[in-house]
C-alpha cells in the first residue's frame, strides 16, 4: 500500500466516528448528498455504512459511483429493506459490467435480482438469468430495457404467463414479433 493510500485510509477511519454521529442525528439531503459524494471508494467507511441501521444511509451507500461487488455484497447482506436497496442498485448506473455479471451467478437470488433488474447488465449474464428457476428473476430480465431479442423471445414462450405478458411490454422487442406473439397466444393488443 501507497504512503497517499495508506494516508487516505487513516484519514477515513479517523472521520467515521464524526460522520456516524452526524448521521444518529437524522435524515438530511445535505447530509445524504455530501455522503453520496464524498464517500470515495474507502472501505473503512464505506462498509460500516453498508451495515447501517438507518435503511436511508444504506440506500445512500447503493448509490454511490465507486460501487465494487464486496460492497453491493456487503449491503444485500445488510439490508433489511432489500427493495430499496435493490431499487438504489439498480439506479446506480456506475455498477460496472463485470459486478453484475458476478451477481448473476451468485446463488443468493436476491443478488440475481440486482443484476436483473440493472440497465447495464451485460447481455450474457440475462441470457444466463433467463434460464433461472425463479419466475420472479425472469420477469425482471423481460423488463429490463437492455434485455437482447434473443432473450425476449425466449422469455415470450416462458411457461408462467406473467413472464411472457412482461416481455411482451417490453419496448426492445420487434413489433413483429408482439404480432406474432399475439397471433398464436391472444395476447394483449397494444404495449
Amino acid at each position: 500500500m501507497t504512503y497517499r493510500a495508506r494516508t487516505a485510509q487513516e484519514a477515513a477511519q479517523a472521520c467515521l466516528p464524526a460522520l456516524l454521529d452526524i448521521i444518529e442525528r437524522g435524515k438530511d439531503t445535505a447530509l445524504e448528498q455530501a455522503l453520496v459524494e464524498g464517500l470515495g471508494a474507502q472501505p473503512a467507511i464505506t462498509v460500516p455504512l453498508a451495515h447501517h441501521r438507518f435503511s436511508w444511509v444504506r440506500r445512500t451507500v447503493a448509490r454511490h459511483s465507486e460501487m465494487t461487488s464486496q460492497l453491493i455484497t456487503e449491503l444485500l447482506a445488510a439490508s433489511g429493506d432489500q427493495t430499496g436497496t435493490v431499487e438504489a442498485l439498480a439506479a446506480n448506473l456506475s455498477v460496472r459490467p463485470a459486478t453484475l455479471r458476478q451477481l448473476a451467478r451468485d446463488p443468493d437470488e436476491y443478488h440475481r435480482s440486482v443484476a436483473a433488474v440493472h440497465p447495464n447488465c451485460p447481455g450474457s449474464a440475462l441470457r444466463q438469468l433467463a434460464s433461472n428457476k425463479s419466475s420472479l428473476i425472469r420477469i425482471y430480465v423481460a423488463d429490463n430495457p437492455s434485455c437482447p431479442e434473443q432473450v425476449l423471445q425466449k422469455l415470450l414462450r416462458d411457461p408462467d404467463r406473467r413472464v411472457q405478458l412482461v416481455a411482451s411490454r417490453n419496448p426492445a422487442l420487434p413489433r413483429y414479433q408482439l404480432a406474432m406473439w399475439q397471433l398464436t397466444n391472444q395476447g394483449p393488443p397494444g404495449r
